[in-house]
């Protein structure tokens, strides 16, 4: 009798650890399902941005970027890095990483990180919106101080602001 009971408590255990096994399996394919959403939005944004950039006008720090460093200026797009040349942020080429794009967000919100000087290995949060399919603006904090709260760049700011044409093939 003893070992009927002990047997009935082992089914019940079974069950109630399979039932245990059912609902995580449903929260991690939900957990899964969203990441992925995320990872197909992220993707589809980062998209958007592939090729070769031209800067067409901006300022930094309250100041209008010179006509002669709007021309040198030139971004390539490739997946999430970026090869960027800009006269009035340094005089070599700077390469980055997206970390993160938040499309939730308005405007939306990009992270990316420096791989090269100046302010290298630093997290900058810009904010950006496409004007169209061919034109995006984004403002941000070159030393990744402050996330900007509208597009523009106020003396004192310290804030950048680009708006980017993309380059027709």
């Amino acid at each position: 009798m003893a070992a009927g009971r002990s047997d009935r408590r082992s089914l019940a255990s079974a069950r109630l650890l399979r039932a245990a096994a059912g609902v995580a399996l449903v929260l991690v394919a939900g957990i899964s399902s969203a990441a992925g959403t995320q990872d197909n939005q992220t993707r589809a944004e980062l998209k958007k941005f592939q090729g070769t950039w031209v800067l067409a006008d901006g300022k930094i720090d309250g100041q209008k970027i010179k006509r002669e460093d709007l021309q040198r200026s030139e971004m390539i797009w490739r997946n999430n890095e970026v090869i960027l040349q800009t006269p009035h942020q340094s005089g070599k080429i700077i390469r980055g990483k997206v970390r993160r794009i938040s499309t939730g967000a308005e405007p939306k919100e990009m992270d990316w990180v420096r791989d090269t000087p100046p302010h290298q290995d630093l997290v900058v949060v810009a904010i950006y919106q496409f004007v169209s399919p061919d034109r995006y603006k984004i403002c941000f904090h070159p030393a990744g101080k402050t996330k900007p709260a509208q597009f523009g760049s106020e003396k004192g700011s310290g804030h950048i602001f680009h708006l980017w044409k993309r380059v027709k093939k």
